[in-house]
């Protein structure tokens, strides 16, 4: 029993480090960022473009009309707060699935560190190199869309989070 307890205080003292505080505290800021952009994307919704729906009037079938217009009235009616074309739905999406994927990879890191006990003022500072080009990205990502501004931010948050990674294992998981 008594060997026990000298790991349990190196395991306090390593979740008291204010490095390893500040690191979730980078990490939360991305919860709130992937929080936010999933209520955005609930409020809106693309109701421009309805693949399922065809319109009868278009087709020829004039049997189906009424039926047609009954379901463009009910989609409206369970419409969202307001409805976007498909372009500003897709850059909501878009924003949104960021989000939710930056927060995983740094939480994924972070909690691998930790369980680590590994490395505190380097994941620290890397944590919030990551968080503020992950912000970055993000009003990029919002803005417009380019293959190459992708490309390059997310291999560079990624090396990263290898990074944050490569230290748990280099100073963690030892006795």
């Amino acid at each position: 029993m008594d060997a026990t307890f000298p790991r349990v205080a190196l395991v306090e003292a390593f979740l008291a480090d204010s490095y390893v505080r500040s690191g979730w505290i980078a990490w939360t800021i991305l919860f709130v960022l992937c929080g936010a952009s999933w209520v955005v994307r609930s409020g809106f919704n693309d109701v421009a473009v309805h693949p399922t729906t065809v319109n009868p009037a278009v087709t020829g079938n004039t049997e189906s009309i009424h039926n047609y217009a009954d379901t463009e009235m009910s989609q409206h009616e369970k419409s969202p707060i307001i409805a976007l074309d498909s372009t500003v739905y897709a850059r909501i999406e878009r924003a949104y699935r960021l989000a939710s994927e930056m927060l995983t990879l740094l939480g994924s890191s972070l909690i691998l560190n930790t369980f680590a006990r590994g490395s505190t003022r380097a994941v620290m500072i890397l944590s919030w190199v990551f968080t503020v080009i992950a912000l970055v990205y993000y009003v990029l990502e919002v803005s417009f869309t380019h293959c190459y501004i992708r490309l390059g931010f997310t291999s560079i948050l990624f090396a990263i989070a290898m990074a944050i990674i490569g230290l748990a294992y280099q100073q963690g998981f030892g006795p």
